[in-house]
Order: C-alpha cells, then structure tokens, then sequence
C-alpha cells in the first residue's frame, strides 16, 4: 500500500522489489495516538539516523540500510484508514469508538481471553512467560485463520503462480504450448529469437483417447450348445 503513493518516482522499481523480497506481517493497532506511538516505536525512516538518534528502536534495531527499514507505519489516521481495509477487509478503520465504548469492547472481547491466559500461565510456568503468553493467547484468538500446512507466504506464491500461468494459458487447455510460451515472453519485453524460444521443451497436449467400438452381441446359444447327444436343453 505504501508503495502505491510513490508510483511514477524513481525508486519506485527499488521499493516494490524491497516491499516484495519476502514474507511480512501486518498488524492493525488499536490504541490512544496509536499512529503516534508506532511511529515512535519505529524510529526514523532511514536506517541509519535511526542508529544514531534513536538505538532502541526497531529500525535502529532490525533495519538493515537505507529504505530497508524493517517495519512501516501508517503516518496519518487518514493513511490507516486507507490501509487497513487492504489488509484487514472486516474491519472499519472509519468508525472510531469512543472512550467508553472501547472499554466495554476491551472488557468484552479481550478480557476474558486473557483472564484465562493467566490463569494456564499460572499453571504451567513456563521459563519464557511473555513468549508463552503471546503464544497462548494467538491460540484463544477466535478471529484468527484457518490453519494450513503452508504459510501465509507460500499460499501467495502458489496463488501468483496460477494467476500467471492462467495469463499464459490463453487458450485454457491447461498445458502452456510453445507459441504460448513465445508469446508471453514477448509480452513481457524479453526479444527473444524464435529459435531461442523453441528449445524450451514441453510435453505435448495429451489427445484425447478414441472410443471403444461398441460391443459386438454374442448369440445366447451355439449351434453345438442347442444339440447336445444326450444332454439337457
């Protein structure tokens, strides 16, 4: 999303490669001045003022270079509520609560998934309680996700994956053909000789299996079978 108000500028190509290189977390904070205190948690958009005028923060902590920060912050409450909904489509970043609505949705919602997180984290004492906690409560999340064997990130690429082989595919056979293949390099800019193009190997369309002839009706009874000396009929 950050990515879409810097379309057209020069580093935008950088950005969108740096924005996509890998898996990322999104998270939707709700708070007083929360776009405030994030961004104070943050720290400097650029790396290295972040090093030196705020160290304990997570870009001073966790950024490498440059734009490679590590985290992103909404900068306005406007920004968020453009954001949010790309990620979070449930929720209505527009209707804001108020002081005393947002206590009884914390003492509603929150409190009691906590109160029985203490209680197990009572029990079990573990020796990394706010590793537990954290654990814990994710589990008694009730919005959270289906469970899957692949991650968030893996389940994206899979489903870019199809989506570009569907562009391929144009003639929907469900195989990608040499004259498919050509064309989609084309497309994307890449002159590349025919010939070139041609030495890709793929497997041929499977054709479709002739039918059967239909069976021919055997006769119930042979000649031989009808007249037996001394048999039965």
């Amino acid at each position: 999303m950050c990515g879409c108000r810097h379309s057209g500028k020069e580093f935008f190509g950088a950005l969108v490669s740096l924005m996509s290189s890998g898996p990322c977390m999104a998270l939707c904070l709700a708070r007083a001045n929360a776009v405030g205190c994030w961004r104070g948690l943050m720290g400097p958009t650029n790396v290295a003022v972040a090093k030196l005028e705020a160290p304990s923060s997570l870009r001073a902590l966790y950024g490498t270079e440059g734009a490679a920060n590590a985290t992103h912050g909404s900068k306005t409450p406007e920004a968020a509520a453009a954001e949010i909904p790309f990620f979070f489509p449930r929720i209505a970043p527009t209707t804001l609560l108020s002081n005393e609505e947002a206590k009884a949705q914390l003492q509603a919602q929150v409190a009691p998934l906590l109160s029985e997180a203490l209680v197990e984290l009572a029990k079990a004492k573990p020796q990394e309680p706010l590793l537990w906690l954290a654990q814990k409560l994710a589990e008694l999340n009730p919005e959270k996700p289906p469970e899957s064997e692949q991650s968030g990130y893996d389940l994206a690429k899979a489903e870019g994956a199809r989506e570009v082989f569907d562009l391929i595919d144009t003639n929907e056979s469900g195989t990608i053909e040499q004259d498919e293949f050509h064309n989609a390099l084309m497309q994307l800019g890449l002159n590349i000789s025919r010939d070139l193009s041609d030495q890709v190997r793929f497997a041929p369309r499977p054709r479709a299996r002739p039918a059967p002839p239909p069976a021919t009706p055997s006769r119930k009874l042979s000649a031989a079978q009808k007249s037996k000396p001394g048999g039965r009929e």
